[in-house]
């Protein structure tokens, strides 16, 4: 049993006690459906889009009770709304960055429900000047009108605050009207993990604010903030290729492949399923985090801080599936 699960269960009864039902009405479900694809790279070592259109449909089907992906969509996403997909692009590397192919198969969906491309932008933090990340990473930069927007930051929101954090959000966040999160797994020196939780660090101004006692209780706060927790309605968590060392920036000596995609609505519950898989992965690896972060704290130890906090919760089932050549669609 993993450190992070022996922390859940042993803190049942605060679980229990700190969701409100402000809290709870805000989380459709804790639901996890993991599905996995060993054919999801060609024979060249690039993704195979078909397949990871089959990893989409299976997992939308199973996570939102539907008929077909699109189906899923259409009871998430309405015409005429605005979309916001956040990606993780800081290692300008695609192999650990959120995929484009991974991305690609979300705006199509979306605009096969009726959402209007110049109504999708995809974005990321803004990088320090004269770098840029998104480009890099595959994801061509775009405010051209009538078409999907891909940018790098944007303008600054109003100063929101939760407990000691005070935050900007760029706009992408404040102005849409709902959020897609595309978080890529990798390890992080300073909280030990960075996936759906942390993924919104990009969406501030600020993230160093964060970092301090390996993301306690700065995690919460920021995924406790009204843009998020109003606005988000769908991770879908790139496994399909992550790093399980010497993150969040790009280190290719410890990039690897688990051909996974994880969805869910409950970033927490996201994340205890990614960060068992990314433990799994380190201790295959002889690796184990220190005892101490680089600014304290315990690895992972925010995600058990964001349960207790009511930012989501434990998942409540985990569904594992698996694509092989005899499965459909």
């Amino acid at each position: 049993m993993s450190d992070l699960r022996k922390l859940f269960w042993a803190a049942a009864v605060l679980l229990c006690g700190a969701l409100g039902p402000a809290a709870s009405e805000e989380i459709r479900s804790s639901v996890v459906v993991v599905v996995r694809n060993d054919q999801v790279w060609d024979s060249e070592g690039n993704l195979d889009p078909d397949e990871i259109g089959r990893m989409m449909e299976m997992g939308l089907q199973a996570l939102a009770g539907a008929s077909s992906g699109r189906a899923a969509f259409e009871r998430l996403f309405k015409p005429g709304e605005r979309i916001a997909v956040k990606v993780n692009a800081i290692t300008k590397n695609w192999m650990s960055s959120s995929k484009p192919a991974l991305v690609q198969q979300t705006v199509d969906l979306l605009q096969q429900v009726g959402i209007s491309p110049d109504h999708i932008t995809i974005f990321d933090r803004m990088p320090r000047p004269g770098r840029h990340e998104l480009g890099p990473a595959g994801f061509a930069l775009n405010t051209n009108a009538g078409s999907v927007q891909v940018v790098e930051g944007g303008m600054l929101g109003p100063e929101r605050q939760q407990g000691s954090l005070k935050t900007r959000f760029y706009a992408p966040v404040e102005e849409c009207d709902a959020l897609i999160s595309i978080p890529v797994l990798k390890d992080h020196h300073i909280m030990g993990m960075t996936f759906a939780l942390k993924n919104h660090f990009g969406s501030i101004h600020n993230p160093w604010s964060c970092h301090q006692n390996a993301g306690v209780p700065g995690i919460a706060e920021l995924n406790g903030l009204e843009p998020i927790q109003k606005k988000q309605r769908l991770i879908i968590g790139d496994a399909l290729a992550g790093q399980y060392n010497k993150g969040p920036h790009d280190a290719p000596k410890y990039h690897w492949k688990e051909n996974a995609l994880i969805f869910g609505f409950d970033p927490v519950a996201v994340d205890f399923v990614a960060f068992e898989i990314l433990e799994a992965k380190r201790r295959q690896e002889g690796l184990a985090w220190p005892e101490s972060m680089r600014y304290g704290g315990k690895a992972g130890a925010y995600i058990l801080d964001c349960s207790q906090r009511g930012v989501g919760r434990k998942p409540d089932r985990v569904i594992q599936l698996r694509c092989s050549s005899d499965t459909g669609p």
